[in-house]
């Protein structure tokens, strides 16, 4: 397994106006998810909640995706 940071100012979380928290990053280590909510749309201009899924490829680097499944 390769090392990887999930930085404070990471991304994929500001362009939803979050901050990773350590348990959000702690759940997405152990479950590879984490139920957030007052995730920001800047494209509908509102809040809304979602699963952040965390995926690690073969080179070990991540990837995040949303679900908006109960689940």
């Amino acid at each position: 397994n390769k090392d990887f940071a999930i930085w404070k100012n990471n991304p994929y979380f500001n362009a939803m106006n979050k901050k990773p928290t350590a348990n959000i990053v702690k759940k997405l280590l152990t479950e590879g998810k984490c139920y957030i909510a007052d995730l920001y749309s800047k494209k509908k201009q509102k809040t809304f909640s979602a699963i952040i899924i965390m995926k690690i490829d073969d080179k070990g680097y991540p990837s995040f995706s949303l679900s908006f499944d109960k689940d």
